[in-house]
C-alpha cells in the first residue's frame, strides 16, 4: 500500500481554469459550479419535488 502525498496549495493553481477546489482531508475537492444556471436548475428541481 502507497501512501499518498497530502495536497497543499501549490495544487490548488493547478485546478483546471474556471474552476473552484478546496483541501479537505488533504485532498483537492472541485466545488459545484455557482451562478445563475447551476441556480436556476436547482430551483427548478427544488420547485418539482415541492409539487409531488
Amino acid at each position: 500500500m502507497t501512501a499518498k502525498a497530502r495536497a497543499g496549495i501549490e495544487d490548488l493553481y493547478k485546478v483546471p481554469e474556471h474552476r473552484k477546489a478546496e483541501i479537505v482531508n488533504g485532498e483537492v475537492v472541485l466545488m459545484a459550479p455557482t451562478g445563475y444556471w447551476p441556480g436556476y436548475v436547482g430551483g427548478e428541481l427544488f420547485a418539482s419535488l415541492r409539487e409531488s
